[in-house]
């Protein structure tokens, strides 16, 4: 697991300095109308080159643990309960709106997979999540999300 690891953290990297090198080369600021077609690639491939950076650098640790086989019985349960509950956060946003139901989402998850469940935690996700999504989308990208019957 640590090879595999490592391989995979470096094929990431490359991609992402691919990703950031074609978002350079697009316009990568904001114009009259909002930011240029550079923006979120290169911002995306900076989040996956620290993500890739992060990879690598635990597996260089001496105490790291080898995990499980994800197409374990557990390892399944998880995914069928992530993907599960990411389309029924799907369909409540058409109800809910997108912030209520990414709260939602957030709140299930973070309860769910915490090896320690605690309800402050889980509420802070439920409220955390959804308030940075609005503020960067709503209110620095002005875009527009759907809303529920709550009108949020």
């Amino acid at each position: 697991m640590k090879k595999a690891d490592q391989i995979t953290g470096a094929l990431l990297l490359a991609l992402s300095v691919y990703i950031a090198l074609t978002g350079l080369s697009l316009e990568l600021w904001w114009g009259d109308e909002g930011p240029g077609p550079g923006f979120l690639p290169f911002f995306v491939a900076v989040c996956l080159a620290i993500l890739s950076l992060m990879l690598i650098l635990s597996t260089l640790k001496k105490d790291n643990k080898v995990q499980g086989n994800v197409f374990s019985q557990e390892g399944l349960k998880l995914l069928v309960t992530i993907i599960g509950s990411s389309v029924v956060a799907g369909l409540l946003v058409n109800f809910v709106g997108m912030i209520v139901a990414m709260g939602l989402l957030a709140g299930f998850l973070v309860t769910f997979l915490a090896e320690e469940r605690k309800i402050f935690t889980s509420i802070g996700m439920m409220v955390i999540l959804p308030l940075v999504l609005y503020l960067i989308f709503r209110v620095g990208l002005d875009v527009p999300f759907p809303k529920g019957i709550l009108g949020l």
